[in-house]
């Protein structure tokens, strides 16, 4: 080593950092291999300069693996070995390489909750949601004892295009970068429910209207169709047709960008003439929604939590193959989310989880 060349070493495994000749690394003073300031040991959160963090979550190896495991592209990241044997994650950014500590945001994650924040990637909320769901212990009573379809009904009509929406602004990011989950996106929620979603509410309404009672204002017929006070002769031209066209753009789509924008123009008329909260739910929604949570409940336990599918035959498949038969089951049963969730059930017994006992131990965990 030339006299006086500056050095960085990490605190926690002893690992140099590499420093471009003539250029600067920010490590609380601007240094560069010519600064001719020796070797410096970056101290710790706590002012402690020693090795005595050297000790880390996970050997860097370890740590890119269970990156991998929680899907976060790792195409950047490094395992750096220290002239002490020590090791260290880094990361590699335009030919600048930094190190990832464990008191990393991402591993601090992580390492709370199996997975890193992020809905897009995991929706590790529909999980819960389907284990209260699947439970007996509601905490209203006379939910207890409802099938899964009456406990989603049970959200109000309104909730059904909610969720809908929200799917489809979703898919539109999706589709311009995370082709993968897309795909599981648009299994569940997709052009061929929204049509149908559209379809229901159109019938619906011309059953509503249909059967209202007929008023009189200044001699001519008129109906209040959800508070809107519509002549009889104008019903068709200013309520029947802008829906009508709302539908035709949906039907029209071939993009998730226009299929976002059409339904959210359909929705527009949902909301004047909004339905009572008992109304009853389309029956693709509840089909999208069974599906989709049945799909993400098995992935995730099988991510994260040790769990695995058995084929037809008996045969309990390793993590791998549970995803693969999983995703072949999803492909199968896209039309018919009744199935993927009895899947589910057959999953759950056959992996011993309890929905009761399951939202106990994540309540505990909270607490």
């Amino acid at each position: 080593m030339k006299k006086n060349e500056t050095k960085v070493i990490c605190p926690k495994c002893g690992a140099e950092i590499a420093i471009p000749e003539h250029e600067h690394f920010v490590a609380g003073m601007c240094i560069g291999k010519d600064s001719g300031i020796g070797t410096i040991v970056l101290p710790s959160a706590d002012g402690n300069s020693s090795n005595q963090n050297k000790k880390s979550m996970k050997t860097a190896n370890e740590k890119i693996e269970q990156l991998k495991a929680a899907g976060v592209n790792v195409d950047n990241l490094f395992a750096m070995n220290g002239a002490n044997g020590g090791d260290a994650l880094v990361r590699l950014d335009n030919g600048v390489i930094t190190p990832v500590s464990d008191d990393d945001p991402i591993f601090q994650a992580i390492i709370a909750g199996g997975t890193i924040p992020d809905r897009r990637l995991f929706r590790r909320w529909i999980a819960s949601q389907i284990m209260h769901m699947l439970s007996d212990r509601h905490q209203y009573a006379w939910l207890r004892h409802k099938n899964v379809t009456e406990k989603i009904q049970n959200h109000g009509y309104m909730y059904s295009w909610k969720v809908l929406r929200e799917e489809l602004r979703v898919q539109v990011k999706l589709a311009r970068r995370d082709a993968e989950n897309f795909v599981k996106y648009n299994r569940g929620y997709n052009k061929e429910v929204a049509i149908a979603m559209a379809l229901d509410y159109t019938k619906k309404l011309v059953d509503h209207v249909n059967g209202l009672p007929i008023k009189k204002c200044q001699r001519r017929d008129y109906k209040t169709i959800f508070g809107t006070h519509v002549f009889c002769d104008e019903i068709e031209a200013k309520v029947m047709m802008p829906i009508a066209r709302a539908y035709e753009l949906i039907k029209a789509a071939t993009t998730p960008k226009d299929l976002h924008n059409a339904v959210e123009k359909f929705y527009q008329h949902v909301a004047k003439y909004k339905f009572p909260y008992e109304t009853k739910m389309s029956d693709a929604f509840i089909n999208a929604y069974k599906f989709t949570g049945a799909y993400f409940t098995m992935e995730n336990f099988i991510l994260f939590s040790g769990c695995f599918l058995w084929t037809a035959g008996g045969t309990r498949l390793s993590k791998e193959g549970s995803l693969k038969f999983l995703a072949s089951k999803a492909e199968e049963y896209k039309d018919e989310g009744w199935k993927l969730f009895g899947l589910l059930r057959k999953f759950l017994d056959d992996n011993k989880i309890d929905p009761d006992k399951k939202i106990e131990q994540w309540a505990a965990m909270k607490a």
